[in-house]
């Protein structure tokens, strides 16, 4: 179902917004929704005005329904199709009355079969007898049949033949087609009718659109017109707030203070001070500040082409007396901790007798399983060692002469081979082993000596 224009609805008042606002800029986002909605009154009206009028300005053809027409107008309608119709149907019927009436005379005349008037074959033109027993103008006349007061022979085209009939037969028959031709006549004047109510629905749609658009169009022309009155009030942000009535109010808006018209020059610049109040007055130069003169010491010279002022700088006078003179020999501080061991109470010292008042931890490190483990004493003063299979314990690499090493070994039911220069007591080399081992070694510079074993035998 076709639904009926949306009407257009000012939503907000740019009249009342100027009052209250004047020196406010106009609410864009309220002015989109009035003009969004403007726009949409126009387009229902325009698709709706699409649906019944045809681009040539007529209404469009099917529009008018039955329903569309006013009841005082299609009772009007059908009477008048009536009147016409029953006239001609009257005049059809009374002239096929009187040739009923003719023919019935002109039976009555040729109903003899004796030719009463002796017309001849020759009279008529044609040299054959047209009018006999069995053919009237040479066509066969249909047996059967009693002849009655009005009968009268009639060409029968289905059979090709005259047959008998009579002024009643053929006054039902003329009456039928009259009855025929008149209810055809009603249905027309129904149709059209139908057909004109339609067209009043459509023509009182049509005009409501019409009126909905000119609505739609009037409060349009009234929301620009009252956009066109606020921006007629508006601040324009190319004028740079030269359009405004006030400009004093415009500062206050803004929160500008006097400085807002005044010139920079009445200022103090920033070599002269952060306020106009501290600022170096001219009348201070020569009493409160040192004049202008090019021999006068720069602060940027200081620390650069000067000594800048300190109690504790070194005087020529005290070197060699309160301070040692310069000696490429005499130990710098920056030497402390580079090339000098620092001072620390607590540094062990090789040469004396040391007593450590906590625990001392060697370096400790895991060996890496494979099938030569390579142990490397630099980095492992205590080494860890788990087999998966049989493995051989190769030579220790960077060892310390005199120095005690340790091999923590978790066989995984594995007994290892041991490189020669790992030495046991009596020569006997551990076998079958479980479980965990530990093995102590002393190295001697070339050999490993084991001194110390706890290991479990299978």
């Amino acid at each position: 179902m076709t639904m009926p224009p949306r009407a257009y609805n000012k939503t907000t008042s740019f009249n009342d917004y100027a009052t209250n606002y004047p020196d406010g800029a106009l609410p864009g986002s309220q002015l989109d929704v009035e003009m969004v909605n403007i726009e949409h009154a126009l387009d229902d009206t325009q698709a709706a005005l699409a649906l019944i009028q045809r681009s040539d300005g007529a209404l469009k053809n099917g529009v008018v329904t039955s329903d569309s027409l006013a009841p005082s107008l299609a009772a009007s309608l059908i009477a008048d199709v009536e009147a016409a119709t029953g006239a001609t149907a009257d005049a059809a019927l009374a002239a096929a009355n009187a040739a009923a009436a003719d023919a019935t005379t002109a039976l009555a005349h040729v109903s003899a079969t004796n030719n009463p008037h002796n017309v001849t074959a020759a009279q008529v033109g044609n040299g054959t007898a047209q009018w006999n027993a069995s053919h009237i103008q040479g066509v066969e006349v249909a047996s059967g049949g009693t002849p009655v007061q009005g009968s009268f022979f009639a060409y029968d085209a289905v059979q090709t033949k005259m047959t008998l009939t009579s002024s009643t037969t053929l006054l039902g028959s003329l009456q039928t087609q009259v009855d025929t031709a008149t209810a055809a006549a009603l249905s027309s004047a129904a149709s059209a009718a139908d057909a004109a109510a339609d067209a009043g629905t459509a023509t009182t749609e049509a005009g409501i659109a019409t009126t909905q658009a000119g609505i739609a169009t009037t409060k349009a022309g009234e929301a620009a017109a009252s956009a066109a009155s606020v921006l007629g009030v508006a601040a324009l942000k190319a004028n740079n707030l030269s359009d405004l009535a006030s400009a004093a109010s415009a500062r206050t808006n803004l929160g500008l203070g006097t400085a807002a018209t005044t010139a920079a020059s009445d200022y103090a610049t920033a070599a002269q001070g952060a306020k106009a109040d501290t600022a170096l007055q001219a009348s201070a130069i020569g009493v409160t500040v040192q004049g202008y003169d090019a021999t006068i010491l720069k602060s940027a010279a200081i620390g650069v082409t000067v000594q800048g002022y300190d109690a504790t700088t070194l005087k020529a006078s005290a070197i060699g007396v309160t301070v040692q003179g310069y000696d490429a020999t005499i130990l710098k501080s920056a030497a402390i901790g580079s090339t000098v061991q620092g001072y620390d109470a607590n540094t062990v010292k090789k040469n004396v007798a040391n007593t450590f008042t906590a625990q001392q931890t060697p370096l400790k490190a895991a060996l890496t399983d494979q099938a030569t483990v390579a142990w490397d004493c630099s980095a492992a003063q205590v080494a860890t060692l788990t087999t998966t299979a049989s493995r051989t314990i190769g030579a220790p690499t960077n060892g310390v002469n005199g120095t005690s090493y340790r091999l923590v070994l978790t066989t995984g039911g594995y007994t290892p081979s041991w490189n020669a220069a790992f030495k046991f007591p009596g020569g006997t080399v551990p076998s079958s082993l479980t479980g965990t081992c530990v093995f102590d070694f002393h190295y001697d510079g070339t050999n490993f000596l084991c001194v110390g074993q706890n290991v479990a035998e299978a």
